[in-house]
């Protein structure tokens, strides 16, 4: 079993990776759009891409049952603004203060028993997921 440091973020990308939008590899999105099979290179690899993380945006994750005055203050004493939250709260994002540096920002949630982790809010994109056809 892994440790629970390590089983949530794979749990949400399992959730992002469900999230199937339902549509035949021949169909559209809607207009602007590419059909995902036009989205694959020969060979059937899909097609590289370089997501870039935003560079003042953190994903913070608590220890199980930390009460939400103590999160919010955790939150103030590093400067951050929490932008939304996921899981009653267990899971914020936040961003951080203009000029503040990403990995100072993480070392700050790291000092705090209370902090699981404090990751980089990184664009994740499901790739070989096949989206069953009816």
């Amino acid at each position: 079993m892994l440790p629970m440091t390590n089983r949530l973020p794979i749990a949400l990308c399992l959730l992002l990776v469900g999230c199937g939008n339902g549509l035949a590899p021949s169909q559209t999105a809607g207009p602007g759009t590419t059909p995902i099979a036009e989205n694959v290179r020969a060979g059937g690899q899909p097609q590289a891409s370089t997501p870039v993380p935003p560079a003042d945006e953190l994903l913070i994750t608590f220890q199980p049952g930390v009460p939400e005055a103590r999160r919010q203050a955790i939150h103030q004493s590093v400067g951050c603004l929490v932008l939304s939250q996921m899981l009653n709260g267990r899971i914020a994002h936040v961003k951080l203060p203009r000029g503040k540096p990403l990995a100072e920002a993480q070392s700050a949630y790291a000092k705090f028993p209370e902090v699981e982790a404090a990751e980089p809010n990184a664009p994740v994109e499901a790739q070989g997921h096949d989206t069953p056809t009816r």
